[in-house]
């Protein structure tokens, strides 16, 4: 064993852990934001096409036949970053789920918060102990 290995504690695995899952959920709202962006522009241009042609509508056939082809241009485009936004959040779920499968990602993350759930039991033993007896000191007085 080499001496950054015997070094290691669960600690800085549990750390090192944590920093891969973050780094999966940043990267995954980030490209989520990029799609937002996109469902934006898409919106805005949706939104001036309709302010232009609306205006040229004479009767309510018109204007159906403006939507439907606003609706036609536009509603492809929305799925297609809809599906792309499921997309990337089910290829993020598959990875984090790949992550905590495997041992030695998920060890570590137990073996701290198990040293740290003892080293807080151990803390908090001896003030448990103090007010009991002052509890029975009161109670006897």
């Amino acid at each position: 064993m080499d001496k950054e290995t015997e070094r290691e504690t669960p600690e800085k695995s549990a750390n090192q852990a944590f920093d891969e899952l973050f780094q999966i959920q940043f990267q995954t709202w980030k490209h989520l934001a990029d799609v937002q962006m996109n469902f934006v522009n898409l919106w805005q241009d949706y939104m001036t096409s309709c302010f232009q042609r609306v205006p040229n509508a004479r009767t309510v056939s018109d204007l159906v036949a403006i939507e439907s082809g606003l609706t036609a241009e536009y509603g492809n485009k929305f799925s297609e970053y809809s599906k792309e936004a499921v997309k990337t959040i089910c290829e993020a779920q598959k990875e984090m789920m790949a992550r905590l499968e495997d041992e030695n990602l998920i060890a570590p993350m137990f073996t701290a918060a198990r040293n740290i759930w003892e080293q807080g039991e151990k803390a908090d033993r001896p003030e448990k102990t103090g007010r009991r007896q002052r509890a029975k000191v009161q109670i006897e007085a």
